[in-house]
């Protein structure tokens, strides 16, 4: 008979340190993909003769001929375990779970870890297989609402495709910024496997190509207030706003208030573009994909309220809980690293024109 999988694997491994126990744990982890040799009718479908290689999740034998890939260093989210999902369900309906995504955990299984996902473990909570109607950055906190059926998702997605929606968003940043709506150009670089975002632009014309043909679009949100909340030994401020988010952009509000020189609390990756703008490729720092730092665990950026309309007469509205960052003890353990941050005590806040 073949041998399990977790007994077979290190056998065959080079590193002769991986055990059957870790290996065990990695395939009940989702960072084990089996491929087995089609049968003689189909393997003119594929070009190796092997069938595509699909996620092992559990420890059954290994078939003869079949090749294996194992991530042995899978990335770890533990907030995922650690955190009591039952306590982030904002609302049950017959159609979908709404949940307060904690920031540090990625919504949707990475190709090496299963287990530490929001849907995973949603999707164990609830007993049930639920379907992602929206995505959130792993490292931003807030609403994610996740549809107890493949049509539910689509009449979710149908509501966010057609603009029936209003996003609001809460942050901590590091400088001051007006009231209003803001906007700018951005891009994406084209064939280049997932693409992220540049610098922005000062241009936002919609459709506008740059010298390599890349299309600028729009990015636009609108502040509606802005506060100092902490202050650090030096005097420098931290300040929270609450943003409504009027196109839908990849890391869009990150790059917007790190282009006003506000990047928001932890966001290692955009901060150290902050200021800048593509002002075209004769600049020192050209579309700033050299500037951007790695990407950050956990940011104070919260999707802290959801509005849908689902019919023509129906809205909806969930709502998150306060801010992680509103504990300044852990604030202070995580991003800040620093124990001398105050509660700001100076003048109030900058109000919006609506106020």
């Amino acid at each position: 008979d073949a041998p399990p999988m977790g007994q077979a694997i290190p056998a065959h491994m080079l590193d002769d340190d991986l055990e059957e126990e870790f290996v065990t744990e990695l395939i009940s982890f989702g960072a084990v993909y089996l491929s087995v040799p089609l049968p003689e009718r189909k393997r003119n479908r594929s070009a190796d003769g092997m069938s595509k290689a699909v996620r092992v999740t559990e420890d059954v034998p290994l078939p003869t001929e079949a090749y294996v890939r194992v991530h042995v260093n899978p990335r770890r989210h533990p907030k995922a375990i650690r955190d009591d999902w039952h306590t982030r369900i904002v609302a049950s309906t017959d159609d979908a779970y709404v949940i307060d995504k904690p920031a540090g955990v990625p919504i949707v299984p990475t190709v090496d870890n299963l287990v530490e996902s929001a849907l995973f473990q949603a999707s164990k909570g609830a007993g049930e297989d639920l379907f992602v109607t929206s995505r959130l950055d792993g490292c931003t906190s807030g609403i994610v609402i996740l549809a107890r059926s493949g049509a539910a998702a689509e009449r979710y997605n149908k509501c966010i495709r057609e603009g029936k929606t209003h996003k609001m968003y809460r942050l901590l940043c590091q400088g001051a910024v007006d009231a209003g709506k803001v906007q700018h150009g951005y891009k994406k670089l084209r064939g280049r496997l997932n693409a992220k975002p540049t610098l922005l632009s000062d241009k936002f014309g919609h459709g506008r190509k740059d010298t390599e043909g890349n299309v600028w679009q729009l990015a636009e949100l609108d502040v509606v207030w802005c506060k100092p909340m902490y202050q650090g030994p030096a005097g420098e401020v931290l300040y929270e706003c609450l943003v409504e988010l009027l196109t839908g952009r990849t890391h869009q509000i990150r790059l917007q208030f790190a282009a006003m020189s506000a990047p928001l609390v932890g966001d290692s990756r955009y901060e150290p573009a902050s200021g800048l703008l593509d002002e075209g490729p004769d600049t020192a720092w050209g579309d700033g994909s050299e500037l951007f730092g790695p990407g950050p665990e956990q940011i104070c950026l919260q999707a802290s309220r959801v509005d849908l309309c689902l019919d023509d007469a129906t809205w909806v509205s969930y709502e998150a809980g306060e801010p992680w960052w509103h504990d300044l003890d852990l604030l202070k353990e995580t991003v800040l690293k620093a124990a001398d941050w105050t509660q700001y005590r100076g003048p109030g806040r900058k109000k919006s024109s609506s106020e």
